[in-house]
């Protein structure tokens, strides 16, 4: 059997340009983030967005907010992928997407 790994940085913006459908593999957990994960979660997402009035980086670009490693599974070309690690934070920012804050 032969398995290849790649490693690479991404935004959730071309994260959801290259797919479709995200699939959760039975042998994950539930989604189980208390409001207290969640508030902290965006609360860091929010303050890393800075104010208006911040320059930009050297490389003209705004800043980047790290969320952490995700490991997602599934073939070269698929529009779909199985959420091995990174289901919980994949589950908020797909929720803040869809609410009116």
């Amino acid at each position: 059997m032969n398995f290849n790994f790649d490693s690479n940085a991404t935004t959730i913006k071309n994260l959801f340009k290259k797919y479709n459908q995200f699939r959760i593999p039975i042998f994950q957990r539930d989604y189980s983030w208390d409001p207290l994960y969640y508030n902290e979660f965006l609360n860091d997402i929010i303050n890393s967005l800075g104010s208006e009035n911040e320059p930009e980086t050297a490389s003209g670009s705004s800043k980047n907010y790290f969320i952490g490693t995700m490991v997602l599974s599934g073939a070269t070309g698929s529009a779909a992928i199985d959420v091995v690690d990174g289901q919980q934070r994949l589950t908020v920012i797909t929720i803040l997407f869809f609410s009116n804050i």
